[in-house]
């Protein structure tokens, strides 16, 4: 027997928790509406990068009415590997997506594979039973998104690692993730719809670099004063090349972000003016679209550098007068945004 079910890369690739369930919902178009009403805000948590800002039950994607997701304690999957794999063969019978955490040190398409014990997520999207295969889901060795097949006694090697931390002492277990397991299930009779209130007061929490948590209080305590929100994680972006001890690889992955927020930006304002909620003479999306351009250039002068063993200083000037100048312009595009919305 053999299954496959269908993903497609989505528009954010920057984080694993972000990846794997969009790549489920781009499948189709359908969850669009959802999307260009979520993803707006962006925020710097102190002594982290730059990442979205979501709904405080983002990780079970509660808000999107396409994809029912459920985590799963590892234990309740069985007490050894070969334990999980089954669980995981049954659960994408039943058409549910599979998310495990696993040691990348032992993934041969990782860039991990005998390197690094790395601890992270993989998700499982179909199987081959006679092949004894599973199809996974990783970032390639080019930073892209990819699928591959893995085998069962692979999975099952990455997997006895992380058993042996969770038997592992007290002290050693309280520095690594708690193992988990998410299942994800596409609804495809399900509907989305595109929120104009939730996305105005979002799109006006990023142009006033407010907290949006102190919104949603209700769900969960406020985020703490010390975080940056909004057009205020400019600040942190051109503060990352004041540091010396900020390596490429660090200020690649902010950079990544910032650069897909604008991408998604553009693609949200061609949405809302096909929509007819703004009006396409006033070419807001193409705006956006060169601001996405422009934040892409900085992130490749940055990448460029990283890959010639060349230090950030090199590119210093350069990246912070561009950084100042597309906040000035984002800044004023935003308010030109609300003022027709």
């Amino acid at each position: 027997m053999r299954k496959h079910l269908p993903i497609s890369e989505p528009p954010i690739i920057g984080y694993m928790h972000h990846l794997y369930p969009l790549s489920i919902l781009a499948r189709d178009t359908a969850y669009l509406p959802w999307f260009y009403c979520h993803y707006i805000q962006l925020r710097q948590f102190e002594g982290r990068g730059l990442n979205f800002y979501l709904h405080p039950f983002y990780r079970e994607f509660a808000t999107c009415p396409l994809l029912e997701s459920n985590r799963v304690s590892r234990r309740l999957a069985g007490d050894k590997p070969d334990e999980v794999t089954g669980f995981a063969l049954e659960c994408l019978k039943r058409d549910y997506y599979v998310q495990l955490d696993v040691d990348y040190f032992y993934i041969p398409q990782s860039m991990c594979y005998q390197r690094i014990h790395f601890l992270h997520e993989l998700l499982l999207s179909g199987f081959d039973r006679s092949q004894r295969t599973f199809i996974a889901s990783d970032y390639g060795r080019a930073g892209n998104y990819v699928s591959f097949v893995l085998g069962f006694a692979e999975l099952e090697q990455s997997l006895s690692f992380v058993f042996s931390l969770e038997d592992g002492p007290d002290w050693f277990r309280d520095k690594v993730e708690n193992p988990r397991i998410v299942l994800y299930q596409y609804r495809s009779s399900a509907i989305c719809a595109f929120d104009i209130v939730q996305a105005r007061e979002e799109l006006t929490d990023l142009y006033q670099s407010r907290n949006t948590s102190t919104r949603l209080r209700i769900l969960a305590d406020p985020r703490p004063c010390a975080d940056l929100w909004g057009m205020d994680t400019y600040q942190f972006l051109v503060g990352l090349f004041n540091n010396p001890d900020v390596t490429g690889n660090d200020s690649l992955i902010s950079l990544r972000i910032f650069w897909e927020h604008k991408k998604c930006m553009a693609a949200r304002i061609g949405y809302m003016e096909g929509q007819n909620l703004l009006g396409k003479a006033d070419g807001f999306a193409q705006e956006y679209s060169n601001i996405a351009s422009r934040a892409n250039r900085i992130r490749l002068v940055v990448l460029k550098n990283h890959l010639r063993r060349r230090k950030l200083e090199s590119c210093r000037t350069f990246v912070q007068d561009e950084l100042t100048c597309l906040r000035e312009d984002e800044f004023a595009l935003l308010s030109e945004v609300l003022s027709h919305l």
